[in-house]
């Protein structure tokens, strides 16, 4: 008895924090998964600090590159990205995109600049209108999905757009996929990648972004102790997700096996990179008829005071069921300039470190 008192004092104080606006960031519990982190996109240094580079010794020598596939998914609808936090309370964000033809222009852009800044630093870039000649390259394509299509995995669901609006594929393994690739028929996708680099004589880079969204507070590792709204703060940014973006590059001839797609270097994401651009609190509206205002201090007292009046009448926050639904419409241009800048950015740290581990 006298454990379980000590335990409800303990968790009362931790709410009472929490309410007060009090500092528990550093709670030592909570969930795991990827920290959320302000992106420097002007600061390639910084920018690299948040990847985790794989099996890059394979990438000595590297010269010529061809890139088939080069995706931005552009989340549209989320829970916050808060799929390891998930209990009783859930939160789910709507953002209102562009229109397709100014995504797919976006996702255009960003190729272009990635192909400018590999050619900078040395690299042969395999042109487009050669991949598509490749006999692997049309296998591939004809198992893939078209450009711009409605596409749902972990991080939500939105919009997948790929460079020069080619098709899109998977790979087996794939991050946030959960089991949806296993049906989509991709599983031999690092066989014909092989083939395809083989075939040009070229390492095969695939360059996927997911552009999600993101809560900024992690204050609320404290509520995935005690089963209320985990993530839940009221303060969502636009992020370049984790750990579903990177750099993935096959070697030829680098010995992968024809089964194994890991063999694959990777600069992946590791941490979710916060837009600095605040591109949804201006036009955040409550659209679910739930009781509480989008923002920290309201959704903050909103969960303390349900913690503590559940755990009166003998629970521990275990029959919060709710649900919260929030809808953003960001201006075009707003929000077109900060994917922009912030995906330049991050791309621009993907080359640097190819660049590096090939020298």
């Amino acid at each position: 008895m006298r454990a379980i008192l000590r335990q409800s004092a303990a968790l009362l104080a931790l709410t009472a924090t929490l309410a007060s606006g009090g500092g528990v960031q550093a709670l030592p519990f909570g969930p795991s998964g990827p920290k959320s982190v302000e992106l420097a996109p002007d600061n390639t240094a910084d920018a690299i600090s948040h990847f985790t580079p794989t099996a890059v010794q394979s990438l000595k020598g590297v010269r010529r590159v061809a890139i088939p596939q080069f995706q931005v998914e552009y989340v549209t609808r989320s829970q916050g990205l808060t799929r390891k936090e998930r209990n009783q309370v859930t939160v789910q964000y709507g953002l209102k995109p562009p229109s397709d033809a100014s995504l797919q222009a976006e996702t255009d852009k960003l190729y272009d600049h990635v192909v400018a800044q590999m050619q900078a630093a040395g690299f042969e870039v395999v042109p487009r209108a050669e991949i598509e000649a490749a006999p692997s390259w049309r296998k591939l394509s004809s198992a893939g999905k078209p450009s711009g299509g409605e596409f749902k995995s972990e991080s939500g669901s939105g919009k997948l757009f790929v460079a020069g609006a080619g098709p899109y594929y998977f790979y087996p393994g794939d991050q946030h996929l959960g089991t949806a690739a296993i049906s989509w028929g991709f599983s031999q996708a690092h066989m014909s990648e092989q083939a395809l680099g083989t075939e040009l004589n070229a390492a095969v880079v695939t360059v996927r972004l997911v552009v999600g969204i993101r809560e900024t507070d992690r204050h609320s590792q404290m509520f995935a102790l005690v089963r209320t709204a985990s993530s839940f703060m009221g303060d969502p940014r636009v992020n370049v997700e984790a750990p579903a973006s990177g750099l993935y590059v096959m070697t030829p001839g680098k010995g992968h096996g024809m089964t194994n797609p890991t063999g694959r270097a990777a600069f992946t994401v590791k941490d979710d990179l916060l837009f600095h651009e605040d591109l949804m609190s201006a036009t955040l509206k409550d659209t679910g008829g739930a009781a509480g205002a989008a923002s920290n201090v309201a959704s903050s007292a909103l969960f303390a005071g349900a913690l503590l009046a559940n755990m009166a009448g003998g629970g521990i926050g275990m029959k919060l069921y709710k649900s919260y639904k929030f809808e953003a419409e960001p201006p075009e241009a707003d929000y077109l300039a900060a994917v922009d800048r912030n995906l330049a950015g991050v791309t621009d740290a993907m080359v640097a470190q190819l660049k590096a581990a090939a020298q």
